[in-house]
């Protein structure tokens, strides 16, 4: 991200200033910079060269650690001026963004109360609700929400960042929405196997007991469906049957026989009325 925000052109003297004062005051120094990205002490010293600040870098790779010298001082940026450039200076200082498969989340890590309120505010400009809090000390103003993350990295410039989170979202929302169904489709089928099984027990005991005889032909083929596959599902059982049931039938059906009451046979016909 650091690498992709130090390429972005800025195109006018203002948008370096800010750039530049957002990143030495993140850092809390003034005329001397220190820092320990070579992308980010390479871009600091193009900022103060185009401003006319006569730059010096010392380079210590081994330890890790670069130093811009500037001859002025950076930190006056425009007030209420230059949100993007000013954020952009922040995050190059001492920015974060968590990495894609982990909980989204970025963070600048201020020097002062003071100055993690400019960010915050810088932020709101933008239309980015950010938080502050203070930890180990330290001011820390950061973005949790996926959607204000990515609207800041699109303010910022950091156009591969943002889409790279996005398409992160939308893996983690297919995967949440694969999961829901996997896990909604495996409880419906112990629920399915769990009641199939009592209903085997209770019509075994119905039949040892010499209850199916009352009952009609298309209960007792039903029931013995149930008998020879306890795992099917009320849908399967009902397409197995000659003529094909539905699911509130073959429902019906079983509960009635569970229940031990067959149902009356219903007459033929109407009794006709006599009369005097």
């Amino acid at each position: 991200m650091k690498a992709e925000l130090s390429r972005v052109a800025w195109k006018r003297a203002d948008e370096a200033r800010a750039e530049l004062a957002g990143l030495a005051r993140t850092l809390g120094a003034d005329g001397r910079l220190e820092l320990s990205s070579p992308v980010v002490a390479r871009r600091a010293f193009a900022l103060a060269k185009a401003l006319g600040l006569a730059p010096q870098l010392l380079s210590e790779p081994r330890r890790r650690r670069y130093t811009v010298s500037l001859a002025g001082s950076p930190l006056q940026p425009p007030v209420g001026r230059e949100p993007r450039a000013l954020l952009r200076g922040a995050v190059l200082a001492r920015g974060y963004v968590a990495a894609p498969g982990r909980p989204y989340h970025l963070e600048m890590v201020a020097p002062s109360a003071e100055w993690a309120s400019a960010l915050q505010a810088a932020m709101a400009q933008l239309g980015v609700a950010a938080q502050v809090a203070i930890r180990r000390g330290r001011s820390v103003v950061y973005v949790k929400d996926h959607e204000q993350v990515a609207a800041l990295l699109a303010h910022l410039g950091a156009h591969r960042a943002q889409l790279r989170l996005e398409a992160e979202s939308v893996v983690r929302s297919m995967k949440n929405d694969v999961n829901r169904r996997v896990n909604g489709e495996a409880s419906n089928l112990r629920r399915a196997v769990e009641t199939g099984v009592a209903q085997e027990h209770a019509l075994r005991a119905l039949a040892a007991q010499g209850g199916w005889d009352a009952w009609p032909e298309a209960f007792r083929r039903l029931a013995q469906l149930r008998l020879d596959h306890p795992d099917w599902t009320l849908e399967q059982l009902g397409r197995a049957m000659v003529p094909h049931l539905s699911k509130p039938s073959v429902a019906y059906r079983l509960r009635r026989m569970l229940t031990g009451v067959p149902p009356q046979p219903r007459p033929r016909g109407r009794a006709r009325r006599t009369g005097h």
